[in-house]
Order: structure tokens, then C-alpha cells, then sequence
């Protein structure tokens, strides 16, 4: 099973390593950022993500406001959202990213495993929806997926 969303085309914008479909930059420039309210979660996706080459964690941030201030701030490739926080929902987030000029590719890691969350998720823009305590691996098998075809 491929990893790569399905909207996804493995072609380069003019050559210079801009996926045209995902708008994930060249590996040297890929950023992630963290939204989550769990500090400690935060500190273990670092961690499973320090092992994938080619990307660096930008930022974290625990909630809904400040999540959308370093979206605009940090302009990430990828942002890992969580949807309950204290101040609202991460579907806020995705809502808010709908008038973002460029987008980030956004996957969900959550405990809410939920076909109404999903659905809404992926509705939404999300491309990948997670459950934290069964799929918190396929974050970064994803996000290695992702690098090996910007590198191509």
C-alpha cells in the first residue's frame, strides 16, 4: 500500500523539486510543525521523526490559536495536528488553512479514531488521518515516503 496521498503526483513543478500536488519542498527544506496540547506526545513525534533524514521540527504548538500563528509564522510543509485542544478543535485549523495561500499537507494524529472525525478531516484538506494509540508509527513511515519522492 502506497503511503503517499492519492492525490499525489509524483511530478516536479519546473524541475526545481516542488511537488505539484502535495507542495512538498526539496528534502533540505522540508519543515514540520507540531500542533498538539500534549506536550509529552510532542516530545516522542520529535523523537520518532529525528530518525527520518530530510526533515526538520520547526515548532510546536498546543493550541488551536497559536497553531495557526505558526502556521503563518514557520510556512511548514507538513503540520501534525491533534483535534481536541484546550481552546477548540484542530478541524479549526484545517478550516483556517482553506484561505492559506500555500497550504501545508496536514495529517491528523488523534485519539478521536472516529469515521465522523475522519471523514470530516479528510473533507476538510487533511491527507492523512491517524489514531495515536494504533498508528502513531505510520507518521513517520509517511513522512519517509514523502522525502524518498521529493528527492526524485
Amino acid at each position: 500500500m502506497s503511503l503517499i496521498p492519492p492525490h499525489h503526483k509524483p511530478t516536479f513543478a519546473d524541475g526545481a523539486g516542488l511537488c505539484a500536488g502535495c507542495r512538498i519542498a526539496p528534502v533540505n527544506d522540508m519543515k514540520v510543525l507540531i500542533v498538539d496540547d500534549s506536550h509529552v506526545l510532542a516530545e516522542c513525534v520529535r523523537s520518532s521523526l529525528a530518525a527520518v533524514a530530510g526533515l526538520e521540527v520547526v515548532g510546536h504548538a498546543d493550541c488551536v490559536a497559536d497553531g495557526i500563528q505558526e502556521i503563518h509564522r514557520a510556512r511548514p510543509d507538513v503540520v501534525i495536528l491533534d483535534i481536541r485542544m484546550p481552546d477548540g478543535s484542530g478541524i479549526e485549523v484545517l478550516e483556517s488553512l482553506k484561505t492559506h495561500p500555500s497550504p501545508p499537507l496536514v495529517i491528523m494524529l488523534t485519539n478521536y479514531d472516529y469515521p465522523q472525525f475522519r471523514r470530516k478531516c479528510l473533507q476538510n484538506g487533511a491527507s492523512y488521518y491517524f489514531d495515536k494509540s494504533t498508528e502513531f508509527d505510520r507518521v513517520a513511515e509517511v513522512l519517509q515516503s514523502l522525502v524518498e519522492v521529493s528527492s526524485n
